[in-house]
């Protein structure tokens, strides 16, 4: 309780030192400037512009409930922020457009080959304008007779896989192929290509980087000698 019966609100009141013992008996802080004891009396100097029923004491639930909004506007707008970032990515979806016959058809009717087939390469190509990546892949093993061929692309991470297929394996022989592949949703930034093709074996295989803010085009190559590469070799 607040012991407004031991002064008045004079600017000096002069108040009874052993009645302010009295339990559950004090005048709040807030109320005075100074404070001077004597041996007989306790001079208070009442701010009398302050009314004592004006505790201004801080209402904690409301403390509470505003932080609480706060946090709740923050989190909607770092989740916005996030899906607006999503929205922006681009989704990549690939397929195989066209492939060569059996290379190997093409040589016996003397037609030029350019590149040798003891090497695998891939030739590159992006289109910005159209987020768009044009891909060669020379020199792909395959069985002599698959009926079709076809892909899977897909991005994981940062890395473009491309894994390669044969419908069947009708022949007892295998050929090299050139495969064109259309990826579209590419951005314009460093990416990891990675081929998977059934007839490698331990063979080296076509994994590397492309770095489409500096390169939009370019060219890697593995070398293999074993069967279906590298015949022209024995051959020499």
């Amino acid at each position: 309780m607040v012991c407004e019966h031991l002064f008045s609100h004079q600017l000096f009141s002069t108040v009874d030192t052993n009645a302010l013992r009295k339990p559950n008996c004090f005048i709040p802080q807030n109320r005075w400037q100074t404070f001077t004891t004597t041996s007989q009396a306790t001079i208070w100097t009442i701010n009398s512009s302050i009314g004592y029923n004006n505790l201004n004491k801080p209402d904690m639930k409301k403390i509470i409930y505003s932080l609480l909004t706060c946090s709740l506007i923050v989190l909607v707008i770092l989740s916005c922020e996030k899906n607006d970032d999503y929205d922006k990515q681009l989704i990549i979806s690939g397929q195989l457009i066209s492939n060569t016959t059996c290379k190997n058809d093409l040589k016996s009717r003397s037609q030029i080959v350019e590149t040798p087939d003891s090497l695998s390469c891939v030739n590159y190509s992006f289109d910005k304008e159209n987020n768009k990546l044009t891909i060669r892949h020379i020199n792909a093993g395959f069985n002599c007779c698959p009926d079709s061929l076809y892909c899977k692309i897909e991005l994981k991470g940062d890395t473009i896989l491309i894994q390669e297929f044969e419908k069947v394996a009708d022949c007892r022989c295998n050929c090299l192929y050139d495969l064109d592949f259309e990826i579209s949703g590419v951005d314009l930034k460093k990416y990891q290509l990675k081929f998977i093709e059934p007839y490698v074996a331990e063979q080296d295989k076509l994994v590397f980087e492309i770095d489409l803010n500096s390169d939009q085009n370019g060219t890697y190559c593995v070398i293999r000698k074993l069967y279906p590469w590298g015949i022209d070799s024995l051959n020499e």
